[in-house]
């Protein structure tokens, strides 16, 4: 069907096929995780029986083609449902308008966005290509409706090294923690926060937080440590008399 026939024999919203909506590189913000994949699951077995929830796909039309903007997981949904023999052949979209350039099309993949909350990681992907078309960070702020000190947060997260990316992507630590860590040291940022992942992990935690930045020491360890702060001239002297003392009174006690 063509499209630009479509628009002069019917209304907005259009029902624009299946097969005909484009998702156009850049513009889907969506990180493929677990989770995400089974959003995508669940709502493809909503589809099967009650139809595409919510309001229309937002799109752009280039040429004979509608590329979509806003509504990525029920497109992706729908898909999936077709693929298991669901008959669906077209779908409701609004056509965007009044949008001149890049950066307000970016913008609007959060403004408009009607489906599954965006993820911090996600919102930093959106900030870091509008960063990148040159655009102030008070001005980022303005189009996407977040504070500026939110954007300058989500442009450290957009630099932090791939691993630290990954542990935010899985849960492992937060986002504002993982900034914490990058704006410390970017360098040591994934083995400081891979060592407090593994400390909450032997406390019995799923994630970490701040506190598990602080690796748990035995009781001697803690002496040492202080040890080291009051004596570093005499820490061997120091050292020696502990070692001794320890085993002087292992002895005794058998």
């Amino acid at each position: 069907m063509n499209i630009k026939e479509l628009f002069k024999r019917t209304a907005s919203p259009y029902l624009i096929p299946v097969e005909q909506i484009e998702v156009e590189a850049g513009f889907n913000f969506r990180d493929m995780t677990s989770d995400l994949n089974s959003y995508i699951d669940d709502l493809a077995r909503y589809i099967e029986n009650n139809g595409v929830p919510g309001g229309p796909l937002v799109v752009k039309i280039k040429g004979d083609k509608a590329y979509l903007r806003d509504g990525h997981c029920r497109l992706a949904a729908v898909k999936l449902a077709r693929s298991r023999g669901c008959e669906i052949e077209t779908v409701q979209c609004r056509v965007m308008n009044n949008v001149s350039n890049d950066a307000d099309e970016i913008a609007l993949l959060v403004t408009s966005n009607s489906g599954r909350t965006i993820t911090q990681l996600e919102l930093a992907g959106i900030v870091k290509r509008l960063h990148l078309l040159n655009i102030e960070d008070a001005d980022i702020a303005r189009k996407i409706g977040k504070s500026p000190s939110l954007v300058h947060h989500l442009l450290v997260l957009s630099s932090a090294p791939e691993p630290v990316k990954e542990m935010v992507k899985a849960g492992r630590v937060s986002a504002s923690m993982a900034v914490g860590a990058v704006q410390k040291n970017p360098d040591k940022a994934a083995e400081t926060l891979g060592k407090a992942y593994k400390n909450a992990t032997d406390s019995g935690k799923k994630k970490a937080t701040p506190k598990h930045l602080e690796a748990k020491l035995s009781v001697v360890e803690k002496v040492q440590a202080i040890i080291r702060k009051l004596s570093k001239e005499n820490f061997s002297e120091v050292w020696d008399w502990m070692n001794e003392e320890a085993e002087r009174r292992a002895n005794n006690a058998k």
